[in-house]
């Protein structure tokens, strides 16, 4: 019998992007299958009624600076929403701001994505491309690797 790890995921939160290699390493190595389930962020409790940036400035400072070395760690490149690029600025209080884009929080269209790549049978490709395309080098670099 085959082991299954469920990993659920929101195109919103960077943190999955930053863990697909390793956890597809580990179940490599183990013998598992990853199923990675959609979720919507937003219908959790502890996320209802606070937009990113706007209720917890120091928490999204640590969340910037975090997202930052784990990237380093992993060798990936992460663009932060400019709520948390800002934070982080001003948290550490110097006159460059940390590198930030606008970020689209409303992810269901690529949920929904994610849910049809999956019964395609194209869920690893479609959620690597959505992931690099919203955190990672963009757009333009996604549709170049997706082309080549």
């Amino acid at each position: 019998m085959s082991l299954t790890l469920e990993c659920y995921f929101d195109y919103r939160s960077p943190f999955p992007y930053l863990a697909i290699e390793p956890i597809a390493e580990l179940a490599e190595r183990q013998g598992v299958f990853v199923d990675w389930i959609p979720i919507r962020l937003p219908g959790l409790s502890s996320y209802r009624d606070r937009p990113m940036g706007h209720s917890f400035p120091k928490r999204n400072a640590y969340v910037a600076r975090d997202l930052e070395r784990w990237a380093r760690r992993r060798g990936l490149e992460i663009r932060t929403p400019d709520v948390l690029a800002a934070a982080a600025s001003e948290a550490a209080e110097t006159p460059e701001p940390t590198r930030g884009r606008d970020h689209p929080m409303d992810t269901d269209e690529l949920l929904l994505g994610a849910v049809l790549a999956k019964r395609l049978g194209r869920f690893d490709a479609y959620h690597r491309a959505a992931y690099r395309t919203l955190w990672g080098s963009g757009l333009a670099e996604t549709l170049e690797l997706a082309l080549s």
